[in-house]
């Protein structure tokens, strides 16, 4: 963790293959709390509403997919933000997320398509969840 200067916040950034000596940032995991990357997210989470901080998640592509499965499953955040990421409902079903979220997709995705999007938005909106959704029109993923 690194106090970012003069905001007085704090960042948290897990790498997916730290442990194995390899530093990169998050690209994929497998989106079951089970990974180290996961884990590493709730347990930072954690520590930092131990001491009365208000903590996001935000993440890319399938990091993006990993900030709406924390957001469901980890009651320490306050908020969450995705940029072109879904998860599979099977690991984190949208309409259980418990958090804020902004969300930003591109029109032209082939992971995250227009109807997948409009999927999730659906989704979020049965589970009555504060969400705002993003598309950007001609971009790409």
């Amino acid at each position: 963790m690194t106090r970012v200067a003069g905001a007085h916040r704090e960042r948290f950034l897990p790498y997916r293959y730290a442990r194995k000596g390899v530093v990169l940032l998050v690209t994929s995991c497998m989106l079951d709390g089970k990974t180290a990357v996961e884990q590493d997210v709730r347990g930072a989470a954690q520590y930092l509403s131990s001491e009365e901080k208000k903590v996001g998640v935000l993440g890319f592509c399938f990091g993006g997919a990993l900030a709406i499965s924390r957001a469901v499953h980890v009651p320490e955040l306050s908020a969450a933000v995705c940029f072109y990421g879904i998860p599979p409902e099977n690991r984190a079903d949208p309409r259980h997320v418990r958090v804020p979220l902004l969300a930003h997709f591109a029109e032209n995705d082939d992971w995250c398509t227009p109807e997948r999007v409009d999927a999730l938005e659906a989704k979020l909106e049965d589970g009555d969840v504060r969400a705002e959704l993003h598309r950007y029109e001609g971009a790409s993923h």
